[in-house]
C-alpha cells in the first residue's frame, strides 16, 4: 500500500536541477554554447562536438539548417579564445550547405564589487560559405562586436550583455555577382547556478540584397533559450520485499528553444525581387535524451505524519541534510553551524573532493562533538573566527559560507555557531546567496507583514524580497515575526522554496520575460 505521503508524491515533478561547472560528476550548457549565429545547440556536447540548428536569411527566405557545432576555447586570466566551426549545415532536402569557421578574441577585465567585463572581437578571417542550388554565398567582411558583464553572486552567477555584426556576402553562380548585407543586434541574458542554468538571446535582424542589379530589403526577430535542467519524481518501489520503499530519482534534460519571425520580399521566376513582403514565423527546438540518476532514500519513520515530511524528506534526498537519520528531530531549532552547512551543500559550493573532506572531518569527530583530528593539510588554513578553531568539524562549511560571503560573524571575531537561526537571518542570508539584496525598492523596503516596523532593517529589503519571491508568508494574523527561532522543519521548507525557485520560476523568467517570443 501507498500511504498518504507518497501518494501525493508519487509522479509528481518537483521542478528544476542544473549541474555544477567544474564539478567532476557534473556538467551544464555555458554562456555561449549555441553561437551568436541565430542559432541553437542541444547544450550537451560529445568530443566538445554539438547537435546544432540555425535560421539563416541570406537567400531572402528564412532556411533552417542543421548538423554539428564544434566549440573549442581557451580561458586564460585576462584573455580568452573562443573558436566555433560549423560543418557541413543542411536544410531537409540537402539543396543547402553551410560552413563556417569564426573565432573570437575575448579580452577580460575585473571591475569592483566581484563583477567582470567581457570584450569579444573577431580573431583573424572567418570562413563561411553558404550553397543553395547553384548560388554560393561567400562571406567576404565581417565585423563583430560583443561586450558582456558578469556578475558573481555568492550560488550564482548573472550576465547580461549586447552584440551587433555586419556581414556582406558575394553571390555567384548566377546570371550576375550580386551581394547580401545581414545585419545583427542582439542582447543575452543568463545565469549559471546549481539549480538551473539559462541564457536567452534576442536578436533583430536587417537584410539588404542586390539581384540582378535590383535592390530588395527585409528584417527578421528572433528569441532563443537554452536551459539545463534536472526533474526529480518520487517512485514507489514494486515488491514488498525491498530494504526501502522508494526513493527521489532525477532526470537531467538539456532544452533549446528558438522562435523567429520575418518580413522578406516574394521573389519571382527569374529570382528578382517583387514588391509583396512575406510574413513567416516558425520555431525550433532541442529536447536532449534524459539522463537518469537514483537518489539516496533515507529512513525517517520519526517524521511521518510530519507537516513538513516532503520537504524534509527532499532535504535528506538531495544530501542538504546530512546528519544521521535516526537522530534527525525535525522540531530542534537550527543553530548557525548547520545553516551554514546547508547553505553550502544547497548551493553547491564545494567540489567533489572538498565535500568528502569536510564530511569527513564531520563524520570523525560527529556532529555534536567540537573538535575533530588536525589534518596535515589544515597548515595551510587561517583561523577567522576565535570559536571555529581549524579542528572544528564545521570549519570547512562555516569558512566556505564566509569566504563566498553569506554569513559572516556575529562581531570580527565571533561566529557563534551554536546560535540559533532567527526568521530575519535565515531570510536575509538566503537572499544575500542569491545576490538579489539591492533589488528592493528604496532604501528600506516596506513589506506587507502586519509586523513590518518590527523587522530590523538590515533585514526588510530581504524580507520585502523574500515575500515577493514567495519564500515566505504571513503567519495566520499576518506577521512575519523576524525574531523566532527557526526549527529544521521549518528551515527545510524555507530551503525548498528557495530550490524550487532557482529550478522552476527564474527559468520562467527568463524564457518569459528576457527573451521577447
Amino acid at each position: 500500500m501507498i500511504n498518504t505521503f507518497k501518494a501525493k508524491l508519487y509522479g509528481i515533478a518537483v521542478l528544476f536541477m542544473i549541474m555544477v561547472l567544474n564539478n567532476p560528476f557534473q556538467g551544464w550548457a555555458a554562456e555561449g554554447d549555441c553561437g551568436y549565429e541565430g542559432g541553437i545547440s542541444s547544450g550537451v556536447a560529445i568530443n566538445k562536438i554539438y547537435d546544432y540548428k540555425e535560421v539563416v536569411f541570406v537567400t531572402g527566405e528564412p532556411i533552417v539548417v542543421e548538423g554539428n557545432l564544434t566549440v573549442k576555447k581557451t580561458i586564460k586570466d585576462t584573455a580568452e579564445s573562443w573558436t566555433y566551426s560549423y560543418a557541413s549545415l543542411k536544410n531537409d532536402d540537402e539543396t543547402v550547405v553551410l560552413n563556417r569557421t569564426v573565432a573570437y578574441d575575448v579580452v577580460v577585465n575585473k571591475k569592483d564589487g566581484g563583477q567582470v567585463q567581457k570584450q569579444v572581437s573577431i580573431k583573424g578571417t572567418p570562413k563561411e560559405t553558404i550553397k543553395v542550388d547553384k548560388l554560393t554565398y561567400t562571406l567576404k567582411k565581417y565585423n563583430f562586436s560583443k561586450s558582456t558583464i558578469i556578475d558573481e553572486k555568492p550560488i550564482a552567477q548573472y550576465f547580461a550583455g549586447e552584440f551587433m555584426g555586419d556581414k556582406t556576402y558575394s553571390v555567384t553562380g548566377g546570371s550576375s555577382v550580386d551581394t547580401v548585407k545581414v545585419t545583427t543586434k542582439g542582447q543575452i541574458y543568463g545565469y549559471n547556478q546549481y539549480w538551473s542554468n539559462t541564457e536567452a538571446q534576442n536578436v533583430e535582424y536587417s537584410i539588404q540584397g542586390t539581384t540582378g542589379g535590383l535592390d530588395w530589403s527585409g528584417t527578421a526577430n528572433m528569441g532563443i533559450s537554452m536551459t539545463t535542467s534536472k526533474k526529480m519524481t518520487y517512485e514507489e518501489n514494486k515488491p514488498d520485499a525491498i530494504s526501502f520503499e522508494g526513493g527521489y530519482v532525477q532526470t537531467q534534460n538539456n532544452v533549446g528553444l528558438l522562435q523567429y519571425t520575418s518580413e522578406l520580399p516574394e521573389f519571382d521566376s527569374k529570382g528578382k525581387a517583387t514588391d509583396y513582403i512575406i510574413k513567416s514565423q516558425d520555431s525550433l527546438n532541442f529536447d536532449t535524451s534524459p539522463q537518469v540518476t537514483r537518489l539516496v532514500a533515507p529512513t525517517l519513520r520519526q517524521i511521518k505524519g510530519h507537516w513538513a515530511e516532503k520537504d524534509i524528506m527532499l532535504a535528506f534526498a538531495l544530501e542538504i541534510f546530512k546528519e544521521n537519520a535516526s537522530d534527525f528531530k525535525p522540531n530542534d531549532y537550527m543553530t548557525r553551524r548547520d545553516f551554514a552547512r546547508i547553505m553550502v551543500m544547497a548551493g553547491r559550493l564545494m567540489t567533489n573532493d572538498e565535500v568528502q573532506t569536510a564530511q569527513a572531518a564531520f563524520d570523525t569527530a560527529g556532529s555534536s562533538n567540537t573538535k575533530t583530528k588536525t589534518s596535515a593539510s589544515n597548515s595551510k588554513l587561517v583561523q577567522v573566527f576565535d570559536d571555529v578553531p581549524l579542528d572544528y568539524p564545521f570549519y570547512a562549511y562555516i569558512m566556505k559560507a564566509y569566504d563566498k560571503k553569506i554569513m559572516g560573524g556575529l562581531n570580527p571575531t565571533m561566529f557563534g555557531p551554536q546560535s540559533t537561526i532567527t526568521r530575519a537571518q535565515a531570510v536575509t542570508l538566503i537572499i544575500r546567496a542569491l545576490g538579489f539584496e539591492d533589488r528592493a525598492p528604496g532604501p528600506t523596503a516596506v513589506t506587507s507583514f502586519k509586523d513590518n516596523d518590527a523587522i530590523p532593517a538590515w533585514a526588510r529589503s530581504s524580507a520585502y524580497i523574500a515575500e515577493k519571491l514567495g519564500f515566505v508568508r504571513g503567519d495566520s494574523y499576518g506577521n512575519f515575526n523576524p525574531n523566532k527561532n527557526m526549527t529544521k522543519a521549518e528551515i527545510a521548507t524555507l530551503l525548498n522554496k528557495f530550490i524550487d525557485y532557482m529550478r522552476q520560476d527564474i527559468i520562467k523568467d527568463y524564457r518569459d520575460n528576457a527573451v521577447m517570443y
